[in-house]
């Protein structure tokens, strides 16, 4: 991972334009996109463990889900679940991922937006799901992220080739923890295709390294290689094979506790195999002085049991019985995590058809159902409100026609949505009456947004080329008590007919130093006089 992220990091500039390029050169290669900037940023701060990194993260996913990236905030959201889960915070970290999941199946259902050959948001979140999924023990999570990382890593250009060989490496590593699982809870044939799928893997990974000269990856490749021969065909394994994984580690290139510790496993599977039970208790034991929480610890250590007994005494029972109570506890997490996301779809679902039903089909504002809803909002309580109705509807249905009075209703609609933006909430009443509700709003708040509603559908935003402008008579009442917003409506009513009494096209109160718009000023009221 290291490695990695200096690789990207050397493109975060782009090339150096101070160079002088010769003419018949290669162009130089593309910077990182902006929102893969700012990942590897992301991935610097949980590497060095910055305390910074939630907020971060937070930032981040706006700016991905505002220019509609989902896949891109599903990455980030899972290095935030990773932050959690190593400060033991379980419980965020798989509600975190689990709005990964909505967020990456988002993403698959969009065109395709990332460069060819540069990392895609789907790549980069699947592996980083993946791999937190792998470090957690659910192998059943993890796999199919793992393997569509893999799958978009294939089509990355130089110098992303090392992402390739980590998406390998984490594909092949995911099937040898799994067969050696299997393996010790007595499941042979998932032991076994397992197995071959780690083989698999790990040789194409090793032909990745050897084209593209990464030393550390050619060296962890050759382990899992052995790692898959050893639970394919264990009869091969000799201290041939042991002597060379011996060597491997002694190179000293393996990046990592967690490659290091299956590099171990592995060596103490190979010893065994090779009648070397010194060799086999000196990987356990050097595993352990890693100072990490990792299965492929215990999976040493019962290497080594039964390297020491082979007829399976006290301590390989131990082992066999540990790792079927591990395979239980890990089947449960993984029943317990899908059941989440089933109930995150469900929830979702249902606010889906919610809005539907509070909806008005027309303005696409709310409707009664949801004012009804807010009016019993905590959010809500103490809002103020605004009443609306259109200047003379009638004479616009009469001239015009019903066509050009629907049109008038969706552009006081969109004015009034615009005018209180995310301060509160539009619904329309019926007919051509709206209800504006504002959260903590005072006196001079609810004026200047009933003052913005009149001027904007008076001076542009109601305009269209065969219509004229229409206007709205608006009433506002300031909540002082604290109590439901709609306990307000009396007031409100009372100021909307005053604004109609007075003329039409104004706010009522009326508050010092505000100039009231006129009736004669608008172009509606020469319809009206013929």
């Amino acid at each position: 991972m290291t490695e990695f992220v200096d690789v990207l990091r050397s493109l975060q500039s782009g090339p150096d334009n101070t160079a002088v390029t010769p003419p018949d050169a290669e162009p130089p290669e593309p910077s990182l996109s902006p929102l893969a900037s700012g990942l590897v940023d992301l991935i610097v701060l949980v590497e060095s463990g910055d305390s910074r990194l939630p907020g971060e993260v937070d930032s981040y996913m706006e700016r991905a889900l505002a220019d509609q990236r989902p896949a891109w905030s599903a990455a980030a959201r899972s290095l935030g679940a990773l932050w959690s889960w190593r400060q033991g915070d379980d419980e965020s970290a798989l509600e975190a991922m689990v709005t990964a999941e909505r967020e990456l199946a988002l993403e698959s259902a969009l065109p395709r937006q990332d460069p060819r050959g540069e990392p895609t948001g789907i790549g980069v979140a699947s592996n980083n799901m993946g791999v937190l999924f792998l470090m957690m023990h659910l192998f059943e999570l993890a796999q199919p992220h793992l393997e569509r990382a893999a799958e978009e890593s294939e089509h990355y250009a130089a110098p992303y080739h090392l992402q390739r060989l980590i998406d390998l490496a984490n594909l092949a590593e995911l099937h040898f923890r799994w067969s050696l699982e299997a393996t010790a809870c007595g499941h042979r044939n998932a032991a076994q295709e397992h197995a071959r799928s780690c083989s698999a893997a790990a040789q194409d990974m090793a032909a990745e390294a050897v084209e593209h000269d990464w030393p550390a990856a050619e060296g962890f490749a050759e382990t899992l290689q052995l790692a898959g021969l050893s639970l394919t065909d264990p009869h091969r394994i000799g201290t041939t094979q042991a002597q060379r994984l011996t060597e491997i580690l002694d190179q000293g290139t393996m990046d990592g506790t967690g490659t290091l510790a299956v590099s171990l496993a592995v060596r103490a599977r190979l010893c065994r195999l090779a009648g070397d039970p010194a060799g086999a208790t000196a990987a356990a034991t050097r595993a352990s002085l890693l100072g990490v929480d990792d299965l492929m610890i215990d999976a040493a250590w019962r290497e080594a049991a039964i390297a020491a007994d082979p007829d399976g005494g006290p301590g390989v029972r131990y082992g066999e019985a540990r790792s079927q109570r591990l395979e239980r506890r890990r089947v449960a997490a993984v029943r317990d995590f899908r059941r989440r996301l089933s109930l995150a779809h469900l929830r979702r679902r249902n606010r889906t058809l919610t809005q539907r039903t509070e909806r008005d089909p027309l303005t696409g504002v709310g409707n009664r159902l949801m004012l009804e809803r807010l009016n019993a909002d905590p959010d809500y309580a103490g809002a103020g409100l605004l009443l609306l109705d259109v200047d003379r509807f009638k004479v616009i249905n009469d001239c015009y026609g019903h066509l050009a009075g629907d049109r008038v209703l969706e552009v006081v609609a969109h004015v009034a949505v615009t005018a209180v933006g995310d301060k509160g909430a539009v619904v329309r009443l019926g007919g051509d009456e709206f209800a504006v509700l504002v959260r903590g709003a005072d006196a001079t708040m609810l004026d200047r947004i009933g003052q913005t509603m009149v001027h904007g559908l008076l001076h542009g935003r109601g305009r269209t080329p065969d219509l004229p402008a229409a206007t709205v008579s608006i009433g506002w009442s300031v909540n002082s008590t604290g109590g439901p917003p709609m306990e307000l409506l009396p007031e409100a009513d009372r100021a909307m007919y005053s604004a109609k009494h007075d003329g039409g096209s104004r706010v009522r109160p009326e508050l010092p130093g505000i100039e009231p718009i006129r009736w004669s000023d608008c172009e509606l009221c020469a319809a009206a006089q013929r």
